[in-house]
């Protein structure tokens, strides 16, 4: 089960009960996943070993779930904040992952891939960088020819989201800057010059977060984001699962989220 494997890390009891028993329990990231896992499974050639890089795989989440499915994958990843590069690092150890590689460092001052990527994601990782199109361009060097990156980040424009978030914000003093970006995300048109510029070619951009996605990512941060109410918490979960399951069902005219797929010539 996606996510279950955060049992072996987290300190609380109950949050390590959760994740043995539901798998990740942070919906709105569990949906993030979906969309990509389901974009590469796509992407995949289905010939041979694919070399897989995430650039900011926090702690783990997608390398972690490549590796365990595709034994036979070179999967590597690269975090810039230690607590999380440890995380990882650790769950690697535990699970015995091989075929994984980690490294701790900043996405602008590493080196390209030695040997290249066939398959690379970077996850909400762009908004939180000044200076995106040097990162865009270490990205693209990184890359095989013929190698694809998947990104995701917030769009621009959102959706618009319920008042209770309002609410819930004023309520725990809660502000945007919070989150840490530089920029509140991306439109298609923004993101898909910065990626020509690159040299990236065939880019198709696609709204993730529709209405029941963000319906569920709105709930799961007015329900207490990461430390809700045990009780109301597992009364909620099988809805916002299905909201989010939802999300990837139907077609997204309008999303809260982008997801981009280019390709290296």
């Amino acid at each position: 089960m996606f996510g279950s494997e955060k049992k072996y890390y987290e300190k609380k009891r109950i949050k390590r009960l959760a994740y043995a028993l539901l798998g990740e329990v942070h919906v709105p990231g569990r949906l993030r996943a979906w969309h990509v896992m389901r974009k590469v499974a796509r992407l995949d050639p289905g010939r041979g070993p694919v070399k897989f890089f995430d650039a900011g795989c926090g702690r783990g989440d997608l390398v972690v779930h490549f590796s365990k499915k595709h034994p036979d994958w070179k999967v590597s990843g690269i975090e810039y904040d230690r607590e999380r590069y440890e995380t990882a690092l650790e769950m690697k150890k535990r699970l015995g992952l091989a075929n994984l590689t980690l490294r701790h460092g900043d996405l602008l001052q590493s080196s390209p891939l030695e040997d290249g990527a066939d398959i690379m994601t970077c996850c909400d990782v762009l908004e939180h960088i000044e200076n995106d199109e040097k990162a865009i361009k270490g990205l693209y060097m990184g890359l095989n020819p013929g190698g694809s990156l998947i990104l995701t980040f917030p769009s621009i424009p959102q959706r618009k989201h319920l008042k209770l978030v309002e609410w819930r914000e004023r309520r725990i003093g809660f502000k945007n800057s919070d989150y840490g970006h530089v920029r509140d995300g991306y439109s298609i048109e923004g993101i898909s010059e910065k990626l020509r510029a690159a040299g990236f070619t065939d880019i198709s951009c696609e709204y993730t977060y529709g209405f029941w996605g963000t319906l569920s990512f709105d709930l799961f941060f007015v329900l207490g984001d990461n430390r809700p109410h045990p009780a109301v918490f597992l009364l909620a979960f099988p809805f916002l699962m299905a909201a989010a399951g939802l999300d990837l069902l139907f077609p997204i005219k309008k999303g809260s989220g982008l997801l981009v797929v280019a390709k290296k010539p």
